[in-house]
């Protein structure tokens, strides 16, 4: 029922106001959540839930009404014309999400089916990290969208813009997925136990198709900015089909392991290739920087994850309170190495200016 609100603030490119009203959404579910779930059980969390979306749903009606007056509910407006207009438009969005939500709701059901209800949870674990973090990072680089339709509509050349944000996108993804790899193994034990510990694995699988899928964000935002997405539902298709497969063919051979190296190779074929190819159909860019980044971000990310995992492992970090300090002091080594092996001296000059001017004037002086 929002989507229509949300379109207003992307169509006149105040993403920031739609950003600041989800973190108060979640910042009131969290705090309710903690004051009405220990009265209230799954009750109380229901109920913040619902507190915290009206609440946020409301602001979100106003604020769309100031940025746009004339807004108005009508009935009349509302025709079969419309409808029939909207969906002609829309149509390949449609299909793409239907096949997304088709891809992502299988898994659960082809895990159910060939083998039990723990590995179920073991699955979960892992895909439940990756999915915040991968959030969390869409947060980041999602700021991206509204230059590329700028540019978009002036008919300007983006080549330069879309080196720099691919490459930003896998600074940020291989700054925060190489932190789930260190730090994800005592999380996990910390969080459900010894028993879970074969969820590690499924998670520096996942962790790795996570990192190819980053590769091809900017080249969607780029084909939805020039309206050329209408290939991308066939892509999106095409995927989900082979995932499936795979995940059935080398779940039965291999277990929840063969699934989880079904997804890589799945998202390697289709982030990494086909959907670069349809890229190019319209975008005739240089990308060989790209693909040089993303092998060392993979490299930066496995070799560096697996040392750091050991590591902790022989210090011996099995406690919150430890957990908490050794990656409070690893990430800044994290950020450095990332910033030095992945990005170039252009990147780097735009983003310490973008940071300084975002410096308070008061703080400058001082």
């Amino acid at each position: 029922m929002m989507n229509p609100f949300h379109g207003f603030f992307s169509g006149m490119l105040r993403f920031d106001i739609d950003a600041n009203i989800s973190s108060l959404n979640a910042l009131v579910k969290a705090v309710l959540v903690f004051l009405l779930l220990s009265d209230l059980n799954i009750w109380g969390a229901v109920v913040a839930t619902l507190a915290s979306d009206i609440l946020t749903n409301t602001l979100k009606i106003y604020y769309a009404k100031r940025l746009f007056p004339d807004l108005r509910f009508s009935l009349k407006l509302a025709s079969k014309k419309e409808i029939i207009d909207l969906f002609s438009y829309s149509k390949h969005l449609v299909i793409n999400g239907i096949a997304n939500t088709i891809g992502n709701k299988s898994q659960p059901i082809i895990i159910t089916q060939l083998f039990d209800l723990p590995s179920l949870t073991l699955t979960s674990i892992a895909s439940n990290l990756i999915m915040h973090t991968s959030a969390f990072i869409s947060s980041i680089t999602g700021v991206f969208s509204p230059l590329f339709n700028k540019k978009a509509a002036r008919n300007e050349n983006m080549e330069l813009l879309f080196n720099q944000t691919t490459t930003i996108n896998l600074f940020s993804s291989t700054v925060l997925f190489l932190s789930l790899f260190i730090f994800g193994k005592v999380f996990i034990l910390l969080w459900v136990g010894q028993e879970f510990e074969y969820a590690v694995n499924l998670l520096y699988l996942g962790v790795i198709s996570a990192l190819f899928a980053t590769f091809s964000k900017s080249a969607n935002t780029v084909l939805f900015a020039q309206a050329n997405h209408k290939y991308i539902s066939v892509i999106t298709i095409a995927s989900v089909v082979l995932g499936l497969t795979l995940a059935i063919a080398l779940g039965l051979k291999f277990g929840l392991i063969g699934m989880a190296a079904g997804a890589v190779l799945n998202s390697f074929i289709f982030n990494i290739f086909a959907k670069i190819v349809l890229f190019k159909k319209y975008n005739n860019f240089n990308m060989r920087g790209l693909y040089l980044c993303l092998s060392k971000s993979v490299l930066i990310t496995v070799i560096l994850g697996i040392a750091g995992s050991y590591l902790l492992d022989y210090l011996t970090v099995d406690t919150w309170l430890e957990f908490l300090l050794s990656a409070t002091l690893a990430l800044p080594f994290i950020v450095l190495i990332c910033w030095v092996l992945l990005l170039d001296k252009a990147i780097k000059k735009t983003l310490l200016t973008y940071a300084i001017e975002r410096i308070p004037p008061n703080f400058k002086k001082n």
